[in-house]
């Protein structure tokens, strides 16, 4: 065997090891590895719960998704696994009104609702026909309705968990975005504290788009965000101010850009062309994943492995943290999802080809956007209250 390739066994043999939470040559010195948990199958979406009782990630794999145990990140366990026909492609978490905790699958089918409150004994619910499911976002919104956003085919639709059938309406691509390809590749949703406003922010055709869904009735379009070489955005996240818009596009190459709304918003123009600030783990490749909890993004990066990157002068982001997840360069492997837990600052990553990574970042104990100066919105909800609360202690 070449002394190479001896070396690089080594190094695995070391990573995969539950005690191996020592610093390795994988990484950055301020990040930690917990344990890299092997799942079989190819990990794809995640999903760390944010509930302090709730200590389980969800991960899909090619024909099933698997219920994860991080009560002791050192030790992860599977505690459950269900079938899913078809391969599951988007994962999001609702709490309901009375307690129970839904697992919303997205495939090309539609949706399924799995009953997760017991982790070891998943359930599976009705299914949502909505076919070409790309991603979901679960939302608290803030009349305390739970609402689920697909994105899938041209559209967004927006559902109500009370009434999983059949969606409250649909949100389609802004006249004048223009692009070869008629889609809609992501959506997200904020809560506006300044406007006192539900926000929904999709990706796709030319760009991003935000919409004002107050009332929960219809959609009324604020602003389009249409960088000239952009033709499909894939992923938006906006701050917890609703001013800088973090995003990836769909093409070989594409940086993560952040655009500031503000002259949008106060009318001063009615598209945003220009970004204020972009990164890229590595210019030949392109950020699969994100999670903003400003000001830092979490990314998975593909073959680039996990970064996290401080944008809090967009112009000048830079990286503070990484960890390579896969040693090969096939933009098909690599890191590919990424989640944070709110409370502790755990961070969870798949990786295509390795599994499921669970790392801690020195000096980041959990994120509250209150310690920042922001209102403590974000992509991880807050069910036991509502989003106008978000700037109280």
């Amino acid at each position: 065997m070449p002394r190479s390739l001896l070396g690089l066994v080594a190094a695995w043999l070391v990573v995969a090891s539950p005690q191996a939470t020592a610093q390795s040559t994988l990484g950055s010195r301020n990040v930690v590895l917990e344990a890299r948990l092997p799942l079989g199958g190819t990990a794809g979406a995640l999903f760390l719960d944010q509930h302090p009782d709730r200590p389980y990630a969800y991960v899909a794999l090619d024909a099933e998704v698997a219920v994860v145990s991080v009560q002791a990140p050192a030790d992860p366990r599977v505690l459950g696994r269900i079938g899913q026909e078809p391969a599951p492609r988007a994962l999001a978490l609702l709490e309901t009104r009375d307690r129970r905790h839904l697992l919303a699958v997205g495939h090309d089918e539609g949706i399924d609702w799995i009953d997760v409150s017991d982790p070891r004994r998943p359930s599976r619910g009705t299914r949502t026909v909505l076919p070409g499911v790309k991603a979901l976002f679960a939302y608290h919104a803030s009349d305390g309705r739970r609402i689920l956003l697909a994105a899938a085919g041209d559209r967004a639709f927006v559902i109500d968990a009370a009434a999983p059938s059949l969606a409250l309406f649909e949100i389609g691509i802004p006249e004048g975005a223009r692009g070869r390809h008629r889609t809609m590749e992501g959506v997200f949703a904020l809560f506006d504290l300044a406007t006192g406003t539900d926000r929904v922010y999709t990706s796709g055709t030319g760009g991003y788009s935000v919409f004002d869904v107050t009332g929960w009735t219809g959609a009324r379009l604020v602003t389009f965000v249409q960088p000239a070489i952009v033709d499909v955005g894939t992923r938006a996240q906006v701050s917890p101010d609703g001013l800088q818009l973090a995003t990836t596009a769909g093409y070989a190459t594409a940086p993560t850009r952040i655009f500031d709304l503000r002259p949008a918003l106060d009318g001063s123009v009615s598209t945003v062309r220009t970004d204020v600030g972009a990164w890229t783990a590595d210019w030949r490749g392109v950020a699969r994943d994100f999670q903003l909890r400003w000001p830092y993004l979490f990314v998975a990066s593909g073959p680039a492995g996990f970064h996290v990157v401080n944008v809090r002068n967009p112009q000048e982001a830079y990286t503070t943290a990484f960890w390579r997840t896969w040693e090969g360069t096939d933009e098909a492997e690599g890191a590919v999802s990424v989640d944070v837990r709110d409370h502790d600052g755990l961070v969870a990553v798949s990786d295509a080809a390795t599994g499921l990574w669970l790392l801690r970042i020195e000096d980041f104990r959990g994120w509250d956007g209150r310690g920042w100066g922001v209102p403590d919105l974000g992509p991880a909800q807050r069910w036991s209250r509502l989003p106008t609360e978000a700037d109280r202690w």
